[in-house]
């Protein structure tokens, strides 16, 4: 039944949203650094074409078309999220903080940081084509950072190398690890000196672009001691957009509805996605090993 105040929680919504929407504009995405079918409001599938190979010959008396043989991938929206939480409203009235923005601030991280964490579990189900499965030179709990540093950057290199043997555009190209790979890193000139960059990593905190790729870091890419092997593992990835894509209604939706009986307004959001591998050339895989507890996480539990 509809009630004195439905024209005002439609109002509500319009005043919730675009604070939503401009905390979700700053949060990182990775979705930003694969390729993106965002136009499809309402679906749960989208066709994509992936384009036949053609070859250029030399050219006769006339033209000798080709055939070319396209084929096609199905993205499914499988991902559904959600939150939502109370405002009641003798606690809006009572506190000093602005609990909207607090919460609006809270709901966007919540619904990104699920969409990234899900990017990252694709990335490491991916079965990498035969040569793109590599693994780092086991770092030793003797190596110095620098010695460490180096095993890591010596299998960038030969990630970039096998990209370019199968024709992957030089940009973007990105590389994802964890943020203790980075920790790592900081430790070789080859990320530090001037002469691979001018980002001054040490100052800005931030690594930047190595050899033509961007440095991602997120916290879900998982970091872990085997007590029984006593070492520590982890992966990380080199990639082009063209390695996966990603698909999600154009944005995140919004509603405030009010519950009368508990003076409180109930605020939810919701996001609507999917993802899938599909270029395998794109893609590179790491493992990397280092020698004991090297990063103390057993200490930290």
């Amino acid at each position: 039944m509809a009630g004195p105040y439905d024209a005002f929680s439609k109002f509500m919504n319009e005043v919730w949203s675009p604070e939503v929407k401009d905390v979700l504009d700053k949060q990182p995405s990775l979705a930003n650094s694969i390729s993106n079918e965002t136009d499809v409001v309402g679906s749960t599938k989208v066709h994509i074409i992936l384009n036949g190979s053609m070859t250029a010959k030399n050219m006769g008396d006339q033209l000798a078309p080709q055939v070319v043989v396209d084929s096609e991938i199905e993205l499914v929206l499988t991902k559904d999220k959600e939150v939502s939480y109370y405002v009641k409203d003798l606690y809006r009235l009572q506190s000093k903080y602005n609990l909207r923005n607090q919460r609006s601030k809270a709901m966007a991280k919540a619904l990104m940081s699920a969409q990234n964490s899900d990017i990252i579990s694709m990335f490491s189900g991916i079965v990498p084509m035969s040569g793109h499965d590599q693994t780092i030179a086991e770092i030793l709990a003797a190596d110095t950072q620098a010695e460490a540093g180096d095993k890591i950057f010596a299998g960038v290199k030969r990630g970039k190398t096998l990209l370019e043997l199968q024709d992957i555009p030089d940009s973007p190209r990105y590389m994802l690890w964890s943020p203790y790979i980075s920790e790592v890193l900081l430790g070789t000139e080859k990320i530090t000196s001037g002469d691979y960059g001018d980002d001054m990593p040490l100052v800005s905190g931030f690594l930047g672009r190595r050899m033509g790729m961007m440095v991602l870091e997120h916290r879900d890419v998982a970091v872990t001691y085997d007590e029984g092997e006593d070492e520590t593992t982890t992966e990380f990835y080199i990639y082009h957009p063209d390695a996966a894509v990603f698909g999600s209604w154009e944005s995140f939706e919004m509603e405030v509805s009010r519950e009368h009986i508990d003076k409180a307004f109930l605020i939810s959001g919701t996001n609507k996605y999917g993802y899938l591998a599909c270029r395998a050339g794109a893609f590179v895989k790491y493992s990397v090993t280092f020698e004991g507890d090297y990063f103390g996480l057993a200490e930290a539990e």
